[in-house]
């Protein structure tokens, strides 16, 4: 009883004064590309004791576009990239001069503060305007593991950055997958070398003055041999953080999952011809002032060439006046606007993994042309600049104005819609793979609705108001009548750590306060006696109690045990490695302090699984290892 108060106090503690003449350093440990479930499966002695020693989340987020590129801008700028503008590898449109990076802005606050920023992708280095002393990048691991040993002797070293890329290299050759066994040596691999990170850490001869915060983490996670997208499998992470004064403990999380049918309709366009034309009416064209959305569903394993989704444009020069959804390089969209001598150009997440997807664009002319993929907000690009996109085309789905395009789009559509509005956000969320009727409050917006639900002939017909119906040019139209479902996170409603915590929860490591007007996204990580922002927090401060089970690992039999402050309902969940629950337990209005309940795993295989309970103040979890 008096090891759970301990651990208790320990967990509500709100920080702990600095001791005396401490001075504040920094490590941050990556390995990019590092599923969390590989990693709890690989013997990763080392990322396992920090995670043990300090703050940690096996439920952390990442926000798509999940490449490289976008996810370590949204790391060190500490906001998502509808802000930093970073929405694919080139890094064009990035705002960097907007949102500075977490070492530029240390170096602002201390002229003298010195880093190193040591990185496997030399992009990282070259095009990021990361504010390190010293850096370097040469596709090498093991030249970034002596390069950071190096750097943590010297003594003036402040704040150091370590990217580990091997796990990602491994994963797009084979494949990012917890059972893939290359895959999980790899992670076993640069589990070493960060120990020997810490090693030369520990090795500083003032390291007994020093007060080092350690973070470790990933930037996006992966399905099948690829990153970008937005699967649950991508956006998910990990993230650790230990040091003096940092509490022991899961960070609380708590997910939104959302489900959706795909409608039972829609029609197959082959990629070697098929396309839905569309025939222009007045309130098309949209001048260069009226907002307006496009919406659609997709489901696509990949294409050639770059065809055009969506357009009322001659893609032949991409400065045409228009606009167009173009399928790019590495299984992205992309969207154009232009007016003939202007063009703006953002790229949206991955969808060629033969998944459905909805996709929106909301074009708001005074101000961001803005990109969602199922629901979640992906990008934003500054269109105000953008005068008429008006053209005489009317709308072509699978090319562009001219018909003449030698690539077409193959993979399935449905749910073609275009709003005279710029949506919300709010609606664009309720609106995933959801069927309209003349009884939506902005159905008189609704300038088309093309739902691909005709199942024979040549005539698509437009369930708008206007009833301007199109016409399917190419082979044989082919029908489809889907059987699926699209699970996908409302990723603004998950209270979990995020990647972009990463920023704020450094800065106040150092003590420097965050500034309203900085517009930050992420959220100090580790309890203060304070918030850093005057905004509510991203993740609960108060957790939401302590969970335990004896013995573990365990032979069929375990005991839970769990504590909780305050009166509560709770909720325990077992769910496997793949995270599909297995066993529930609803306990509703339990008692503050210590309960226990037992838990059989005699009909499951031996392997790790994930206990979490549930309380008022969120969601906590913890590894559970059945032994048989």
């Amino acid at each position: 009883m008096k090891r759970i108060r301990l651990i208790w106090i320990l967990l509500a503690v709100q920080g702990m004064p600095l001791e005396s003449g401490m001075a504040q350093k920094l490590l941050i440990l990556s390995i990019d590309g590092c599923r969390q479930d590989a990693l709890l499966k690989a013997d990763a002695t080392n990322l396992l004791a920090l995670a043990d020693n300090g703050l940690y989340s096996w439920w952390a987020l990442s926000r798509p576009p999940t490449k490289s590129g976008p996810c370590w801008s949204s790391i060190f700028t500490g906001v998502w990239n509808d802000k930093h503008g970073v929405t694919d590898n080139t890094f064009s449109n990035s705002r960097f001069d907007q949102y500075p990076m977490l070492f530029e802005r240390l170096k602002i606050a201390d002229p003298s503060f010195y880093s190193g920023w040591l990185v496997y992708w030399p992009n990282l280095g070259t095009e990021m305007p990361h504010g390190a002393d010293w850096d370097a990048g040469d596709w090498s691991d093991a030249n970034t593991l002596e390069r950071a040993i190096n750097l943590l002797a010297d003594e003036q070293t402040d704040a150091l950055f370590v990217h580990f890329g091997a796990v990602d290299a491994v994963g797009h050759a084979s494949g990012f997958d917890p059972e893939n066994p290359q895959y999980v040596n790899a992670i076993h691999v640069s589990d070493g070398q960060v120990g020997r990170v810490i090693s030369a850490m520990k090795s500083r001869p003032n390291f007994s003055s020093e007060r080092w915060m350690v973070i470790a983490l990933t930037d996006h996670g992966g399905y099948a041999t690829h990153h970008g997208g937005s699967m649950i499998e991508e956006m998910r992470t990990f993230f650790i953080i230990t040091g003096d004064g940092v509490p022991r403990g899961e960070i609380p999380h708590d997910w939104v999952i959302k489900s959706f049918r795909v409608p039972p309709y829609g029609l197959q366009l082959n990629g070697a011809g098929d396309h839905v034309a569309i025939p222009d009416r007045a309130d098309y064209h949209f001048g260069s002032d009226q907002d307006f959305t496009v919406e659609l569903c997709i489901r696509t394993a990949g294409w050639s060439g770059s065809p055009v989704l969506f357009a009322n444009k001659d893609m032949r020069n991409k400065k045409n006046p228009g606009f167009a959804f173009v399928l790019v390089d590495e299984g992205k969209w992309q969207v154009n606007v232009a007016d003939g001598t202007h063009e703006r150009n953002i790229s949206g997440p991955v969808i060629a993994d033969d998944h459905w997807h909805h996709l929106a664009a909301v074009f708001r002319r005074e101000g961001m042309l803005t990109l969602f993929q199922d629901g979640i907000k992906t990008g934003s690009l500054d269109i105000s600049g953008i005068g008429s996109v008006d053209t005489p085309y009317g709308f072509i789905i699978g090319q562009d104005g001219t018909k003449s395009r030698s690539a077409f789009v193959q993979g399935s559509v449905n749910q073609v819609r275009v709003w005279k509005t710029a949506l919300p956000d709010a609606k664009i969320k309720r609106g995933l793979f959801t069927p309209i009727t003349p009884e939506h409050p902005d159905d008189s917006d609704l300038l088309g609705y093309w739902k691909m639900d005709d199942g024979q002939g040549t005539l698509i017909r437009d369930s708008s108001q206007f009833a301007n119906d199109g016409v399917f040019m190419g082979t044989n139209p082919e029908w489809i009548i889907p059987d699926a479902a699209v699970v996908t996170l409302a990723f603004d409603s998950c209270q979990t750590a995020k990647t972009v915590d990463l920023t704020p929860t450094a800065l106040a490591h150092f003590g420097i306060d965050i500034k309203p007007e900085w517009n930050l996204d992420g959220r100090n990580l580790v309890p203060t006696q304070s918030p850093v922002a005057a905004r509510e927090p991203s993740v609960p401060l108060v957790f939401p109690g302590i969970l335990e089970n004896y013995p573990n690992p365990f032979n069929s039999e375990t005991v839970i045990h769990f504590s909780i402050p305050e009166c509560s309902d709770v909720r325990l969940l077992i769910s496997n490695s793949r995270g599909e629950r297995i066993w529930q337990s609803i306990l509703p209005n339990q008692i503050a302090g210590s309960h226990s309940i037992g838990w059989n795993g005699r009909s499951y295989s031996s392997g790790i699984y994930f206990l979490t309970l549930h309380t008022k103040y969120g969601a906590l979890s913890r590894r559970i290892l059945l032994l048989k």
